[in-house]
């Protein structure tokens, strides 16, 4: 029997728009990268090699990319910004359903995000008390490892756990 829910955030909870972007384009301005804005999108969007999202391997993934000195502040600023970047705080049809659900099943976020990130989202679309636990990419290893089910699941049954999410290879 289902007791418990796991939730990919982006397209699942909150819709991903392009405008979500305007982070990304205003800190590449700031630092003086914008020529790389595309390709360090392009990264910050992929699925990456590694199995833990560290600011410290996507900073410097970036920077070997473009040959450029990025600081890892600028990866903290990005995570600030995003934590802005969510559905309408008015949604209520969201809220709603966030809450039923809430009151039959435990519910829990695993995202291949920054946990940051992804929680301020959350609160900004005022969803993220109903959620037990958040795992972000950066806390567990990412989606689709085995071993990121195995940690949400904290030792429950398997058959008591269902994944929603936009991707059949990742959730």
């Amino acid at each position: 029997m289902v007791k418990r829910l796991i939730f990919d955030v982006d397209n699942t909870l909150i819709p991903w728009k392009e405008e979500y972007k305007e982070t990304l384009r205003v800190l590449t301005i700031k630092y003086n990268v914008f020529d790389y804005f595309e390709g360090i999108d392009r990264i910050v969007g992929s699925k990456h090699a590694y199995n833990v999202l560290t600011k410290e391997n996507l900073i410097q993934e970036i920077n070997e990319s473009f040959s450029i000195k990025l600081p890892i502040t600028f990866i903290d600023e990005l995570i600030e910004g995003q934590k802005h970047n969510a559905a309408n705080p008015d949604d209520f049809d969201l809220q709603e359903t966030i809450h039923y659900l809430s009151t039959k099943y435990e519910l829990y976020v695993l995202s291949n995000w920054y946990t940051e990130a992804q929680s301020g989202r959350l609160e900004r679309a005022k969803i993220r008390k109903y959620f037990k636990v958040i795992y972000g990419g950066d806390t567990i290893q990412m989606k689709p490892s085995l071993e990121a089910f195995i940690m949400v699941m904290q030792g429950n049954p398997a058959s008591e756990y269902m994944m929603i999410g936009d991707s059949i290879d990742d959730d």
